[in-house]
């Protein structure tokens, strides 16, 4: 169990009324990672959701360069950030690896008991789900930026 008040108005608790988070609160348990520690790999199960308390999370994923295979940052994800969207969304398969970038403190949750939480309480799981969109369109519109950046950069390359 965590302190409801870890999860008053942050990440995808944030729309959560103050008398519902102690419901959520139970759910939760702390968790630590060390610097340079994955939390998660891209395409794993994603059974746990993440509240980050402290600390920095680099979200990346695997790309072949020079016939080695790096992991290239995505987006720092900062206190007050939720890790693992994937969790609460069908097939539950994660999209990025996660990796703390220093000594990290996480709130950890079950997704299925999230799920579950949600769908018996609709109001509170129309609050969880409109934040969760929002996690979800932040990394989309991160990822196409990047994307058009090298489209681009190609295109720049080959006119020269």
């Amino acid at each position: 169990m965590v302190p409801a008040d870890a999860l008053r108005g942050r990440g995808i608790f944030a729309g959560v009324p103050d008398g519902r988070l102690e419901r959520f609160a139970r759910l939760g348990e702390p968790v630590a990672a060390k610097a340079g520690e994955f939390l998660f790999r891209l395409g794993d199960p994603a059974k746990w959701l993440y509240l980050i308390d402290r600390g920095k999370v680099d979200l990346s994923v695997p790309f072949r360069i020079q016939g080695a295979t790096r992991e290239i940052a995505i987006q720092r994800a900062v206190a007050g950030d939720t890790l693992a969207w994937s969790s609460l969304a069908r097939p539950h398969v994660l999209t990025m690896s996660a990796r703390a970038v220093e000594n990290t403190q996480l709130l950890q949750f079950s997704g299925e008991a999230l799920g579950a939480l949600c769908h018996e309480d609709a109001e509170v799981g129309l609050a969880v789900i409109e934040r969760l969109t929002e996690v979800v369109g932040r990394r989309l519109h991160q990822v196409q930026a990047m994307w058009i950046r090298e489209i681009q950069r190609g295109m720049d390359v080959g006119e020269g």
